[in-house]
């Protein structure tokens, strides 16, 4: 492109492409400066919306389990050793068939009764039975489903008792009401036992369930119609 050059002598401008060597313009004050074909910077509200997105999948997971720790298979324990459940040291000693009174019968039923030695380790006396707060309701009958128990007491041979005194080890007789041929091998399940604080606060209590952890399964041979 030529120009008329104010002293009357014509002056050739070439537009194309720059001189690398010169320099190149700048950005008038308060103008942001020119960023090129680089890639550009994530702004705060996309960093936000990720973020979001992240937690509410976490969240999801969390509700469904996939951040749950998984449960783990129960202990196999042999019979005679000893299991910890928490409030109670229970050994499993063994297991027969025979006949007897269970709770609400009014004559003898067939039943399996397996035998324990059991040692109360807490600080307050525990009744035998009971489905919730008694030393029955810590133990089940398996394979799964696994069967609360029908009875419990203390060995006949021992005298009449219906309670656990604290560190005194008593053998107790659990009983399952049978409804067709007695097995050949009892499958006896105990679970743990776990310290609470009350909902308002004001003691603290023993107590197990449907949901707390089976920490050992003891498999012991059956006797027919044999006594302990």
């Amino acid at each position: 492109m030529t120009l008329d050059d104010p002293r009357g002598a014509a002056q050739t401008v070439t537009i194309g492409a720059m001189n690398p060597g010169t320099q190149q313009p700048t950005a008038p004050p308060g103008m942001p400066a020119p960023t090129g074909g680089g890639p550009r910077s994530r702004s705060p509200l996309a960093t936000a919306i990720v973020v979001g997105a992240l937690g509410v999948l976490t969240a999801v997971a969390w509700v469904t389990g996939g951040l749950r720790a998984q449960p783990t298979a129960p202990d196999q324990v042999r019979p005679g050793a000893a299991v910890d459940q928490g409030r109670f040291s229970v050994q499993v000693i063994g297991a027969w068939t025979g006949a007897a009174k269970v709770r609400y019968e009014t004559k003898n039923v067939p039943v399996l009764i397996v035998r324990m030695r059991v040692t109360n380790t807490g600080k307050d006396t525990v009744a035998m039975a009971g489905s919730t707060f008694g030393f029955a309701a810590g133990v089940l009958l398996g394979p799964a489903p696994y069967r609360p128990p029908d009875d419990v007491r203390n060995d006949p041979a021992r005298g009449a008792a219906d309670s656990l005194q604290p560190r005194l080890t008593r053998a107790v007789d659990v009983m399952w009401k049978l409804a067709g041929p007695p097995p050949r091998r009892a499958v006896v399940a105990l679970r743990q036992w776990t310290y609470r604080l009350q909902f308002d606060g004001g003691a603290y209590y023993w107590s197990t369930g449907k949901d707390a952890t089976t920490v050992a399964e003891v498999t012991v041979p059956v006797r027919q119609g044999a006594a302990g």
